[in-house]
């Protein structure tokens, strides 16, 4: 090659990168202004490297952006067990994951979209009880109504983040709008039947810990004779009445 031709292509790479450079600058600075723009929404606070800190219903929240879109909510009073969401189409990898089957809720339509899978499987009926469904079912279709996506409660947290590295602003509000419609869900609680400082059961039993109607196969605390649905024991470990001593709580 003659120095005209060697010449020549090195004015083409460096065109090439140069272009690459502004192109790569440019992006950072949309995603840095969309960064703001969000923790201002938000009224939260930008720390860098795509996370925002700020509040959700006065609970402790994140947002962060990276590989995923991803909201997480810290919430100490929730321990009603895991629930797990996932769009229809994602189902398969889900089942091989964690080896657990599909919930329904009892609307066709929503059962055939999503894949609901909760530890103890009460807590997916309560949250979806009929009282509170459609507001449920909506918070899950704000999300799916952009990209792929899951949602996860479990051990005090709630996280939801989207399969997708780039959101627009409407999937980013709608993700935080999601978020913030499960909190109360999640924290529900129906008469259980039991009143504190006392062990009656009523006659409209629930479980004390998902807090839906009692069916079989129950487990009876030893101390206060409470009914609890077995796979809630099993998976909490003691009675869940206020009343029952902690310190005698049997497995």
């Amino acid at each position: 090659m003659d120095h005209a031709g060697l010449a020549s292509m090195l004015l083409v790479m460096g065109l090439v990168a140069a272009a690459m450079l502004v192109s790569y600058v440019r992006r950072r600075r949309e995603w840095n202004a969309k960064i703001r723009l969000l923790a201002e929404h938000l009224h939260g606070e930008a720390l860098g490297k795509g996370a925002i800190r700020f509040k959700l219903r006065d609970y402790r929240a994140m947002f962060e952006l990276g590989d995923v879109a991803k909201v997480t909510v810290w919430i100490p009073s929730y321990r009603g067990g895991r629930l797990m969401i996932v769009p229809e189409r994602l189902g398969g990898q889900f089942h091989r994951l964690f080896g657990m089957h599909d919930i329904e809720i009892g609307d066709p339509r929503f059962d055939r979209a999503f894949i609901i899978q909760a530890r103890p499987e009460a807590v997916a009926h309560r949250v979806f009880d009929p009282a509170q469904r459609a507001a449920a079912m909506e918070a899950v279709r704000r999300p799916a109504a952009h990209h792929p996506f899951m949602i996860r409660a479990e051990n005090g947290r709630l996280e939801i983040w989207y399969h997708e590295a780039e959101p627009g602003a409407s999937a980013l509000l709608d993700l935080v709008r999601a978020a913030s419609d499960l909190i109360p869900l999640l924290l529900a609680t129906p008469h259980t039947g039991m009143e504190f400082g006392e062990t009656a059961e009523q006659m409209d039993g629930r479980c004390p810990i998902c807090t839906t109607e009692l069916s079989e196969p129950l487990v009876r605390c030893t101390r206060c004779a409470a009914p609890h649905h077995r796979e809630c024991w099993d998976y909490v470990g003691r009675c869940a009445v206020y009343a029952c001593e902690p310190a005698r709580r049997p497995r």
